[in-house]
């Protein structure tokens, strides 16, 4: 398997299937390959997809530091060697470490497509009702993450698909846990709360950014949408009926229409 060396001696894998216009899924704080999978099965129909594990996850070293910007090199790194003029797909903290890496890596990463996930600067943006602009359960997410990981990836994981079973449920949290350095996930969550700089670099993104919105996701309700709109006039802002995990066709077709510029 394909291992990128970086400056600080961190091993990165990265894996590749299909070919095609590149596209590379980029996995959040508390990601596993599994719940991407559909999406890459989608995509590399007519794509090459590329997915990597960061620093700290699966089979890169397990080894810090875990900030956004380390994270964000550590994207460009890849892309670079693996798929330059790569289409980005993110959600959680990895949107954030997408749109840091795209305003570093210029062209080589041709857009980037965040789910709901524009955290930082979510004040500006007056939505009451989402779960992601209250500093209370943010706060809450943090400190359990920090004297329970496992708890706070049920929780995450119950929250965010509510048609699972407690099964299914236990069976994907118990992937989460042997796939994940809980440090790396701690820094990672930790760094996503505390980023206050990425709606502005996602504005400078201009219209490579893809802002996609999922009425189902409690954390950034569809209302967010209108104001995301007025604060980032040039970038792309969609609704879809649900995010890439259980509708993975509805990203994967929004994918191609950029990719073939449609």
């Amino acid at each position: 398997m394909p291992r990128l060396q970086r400056p600080d001696g961190v091993q990165l894998h990265w894996e590749a299937r299909g070919s095609g216009p590149p596209v590379m899924v980029v996995l959040h704080w508390a990601g596993h390959p599994r719940l991407l999978a559909p999406l890459q099965d989608d995509l590399a129909r007519d794509h090459r997809v590329v997915l990597y594990h960061p620093r700290g996850n699966g089979d890169s070293t397990r080894a810090g530091p875990y900030d956004l910007a380390t994270d964000a090199a550590d994207l460009v790194a890849v892309v670079e060697a693996a798929c330059p003029g790569a289409v980005v797909v993110g959600n959680a903290d990895s949107s954030h470490r997408a749109i840091y890496a795209a305003r570093e890596a210029g062209s080589d990463i041709a857009a980037v497509l965040t789910h709901n996930d524009l955290l930082s600067g979510l004040a500006t943006l007056d939505s009451p009702d989402a779960l992601a602009e209250s500093a209370p359960v943010l706060r809450a997410l943090l400190q359990m993450a920090e004297t329970g990981f496992r708890s706070a990836v049920h929780t995450l994981m119950e929250s965010t698909n509510p048609d699972f079973g407690e099964t299914e449920v236990q069976r994907r949290v118990e992937e989460v846990v042997d796939f994940i350095d809980r440090d790396a996930a701690v820094g990672r969550l930790r760094a996503w709360i505390e980023d206050r700089a990425a709606l502005d670099a996602a504005a400078e993104l201009g219209e490579r950014l893809w802002w996609l919105v999922t009425p189902t996701n409690p954390w950034f309700p569809p209302d967010l949408a209108h104001r995301v709109r007025e604060v980032l006039p040039r970038a792309h802002v969609e609704i879809l009926d649900d995010g890439p995990f259980n509708r993975p066709d509805l990203t994967a077709a929004v994918v191609r229409r950029i990719t073939t510029g449609g």
